[in-house]
């Protein structure tokens, strides 16, 4: 996975399928900081993924959700 393999201050970068709404794709990713995250906006493996839209292989609408940390830990 390029995100794993390039990119050190994404500290959790996980792809998980809906078993309700099987064609819903949701990514669960923790990053060290700000500056993780805007690094991981800008790298060209990403750029893939915009292809697949443009191709059709992935389908609107993408909502981003940022989340707040009150609780919990990872590992």
């Amino acid at each position: 996975n390029a995100v794993e393999e390039k990119e050190p201050g994404v500290l959790a970068y996980i792809c998980h399928r809906s078993t309700k709404e099987t064609d819903k794709i949701i990514f669960f990713e923790v990053y060290k900081d700000e500056e993780a995250l805007n690094n991981h906006g800008q790298q060209p493996h990403l750029a893939k993924m915009r292809e697949y839209f443009g191709a059709g292989l992935l389908k609107p609408p993408v909502d981003i959700h940022r989340l707040e940390k009150v609780a919990g830990y990872t590992r």
